[in-house]
């Protein structure tokens, strides 16, 4: 069952929840931090880098940081690596959607975590050009995420 979260504005969280097969307190733990990283300030500045897990505005998002357990993470990442884990096989595991990243690099499973929040940090500086027309354009660039 996919449940659908509002954000601010018109962004809004499209879910498969992975967590819902866990103990209740790890179900609210992760309803709480989706909902606070949806409805978050900084992504009203799509430019903008979300906080480490240390940070007053990370500590505000996600609460006290876990040490174990599902949502563990260390002080200095990104508030979004607490909805991944990384599974026996060495794969980071999406809590949101249980999509799995089998190329077993955080960055990657952090860009997929950004794309359920419709967060893009990074200001592409590259020109990006329509094959058709060899003029340079905006086309989207959703297909990198």
């Amino acid at each position: 069952m996919s449940q659908r979260t509002e954000g601010r504005g018109s962004r809004s969280l499209i879910q498969q929840p992975l967590y819902h097969s866990l103990p209740t307190a790890d179900r609210e733990y992760f309803h709480h931090v989706v909902t606070n990283l949806s409805n978050a300030p900084y992504l009203d500045s799509p430019q903008s880098l979300e906080p480490t897990v240390e940070s007053l505005d990370g500590r505000l998002l996600i609460g006290p940081p876990r040490s174990t357990g599902p949502g563990a993470v260390a002080a200095r990442e990104s508030v979004y690596t607490v909805l991944v884990d990384r599974s026996s096989e060495g794969a980071y595991v999406c809590w949101i959607c249980g999509e799995s990243r089998a190329d077993r690099r955080l960055n990657r499973a952090l860009d997929h975590v950004r794309g359920h929040f419709n967060h893009r940090p990074y200001r592409c500086s590259e020109t990006h050009f329509d094959q058709r027309t060899e003029s340079a354009s905006t086309l989207p660039l959703t297909s990198i995420w």
